[in-house]
């Protein structure tokens, strides 16, 4: 049997392999880390969304905390409010809410009156989607 004399090319070798392995390894991690980021991202959007239509919701529950109670005068209320929210625009960010109300016909007869609304919030590609209902009795 013959044996190798000659090893001067095994340390090359070795090296190589060693630096092929690391780099798979930074490789697969980097892949690791920019997959965590972009669900994260997803995520905060995804919240940020939701927070921003529940801020649609307290603003028109804020707005009907405001209004006098007589009822020619909900309807356009409302009206004005729901184009007043619409209007705000972008609260930075891409992010904004816009205001969707079924305005019921009102009379005292119909006490109590039932506004469904529903608020979307947008942030980024995100869109969530709350809906309420606010009544309005009469005494």
């Amino acid at each position: 049997m013959k044996y190798l004399k000659n090893s001067n090319g095994a340390a090359l070798v070795l090296t190589l392999m060693i630096i092929t392995l690391l780099l798979l390894f930074i490789l697969t991690l980097f892949l690791q880390v920019t997959n965590t980021n972009k669900q994260v991202n997803r995520m905060e959007q995804q919240h940020d969304a939701r927070l921003i239509a529940e801020m649609g919701v307290t603003y028109l529950r804020a707005a009907m905390d405001n209004l006098e109670e007589d009822e020619q005068e909900i309807s356009n209320y409302l009206e004005e409010i729901v184009k007043e929210a619409n209007n705000i625009g972008d609260l930075g960010g891409g992010r904004h809410f816009t205001l969707e109300v079924e305005i019921p016909e009102i009379n005292e007869a119909a006490s109590p009156i039932e506004i469904t609304y529903t608020s979307i919030g947008v942030s980024g590609d995100r869109t969530e989607e709350v809906e309420d209902t606010i009544k309005i009795t009469y005494e």
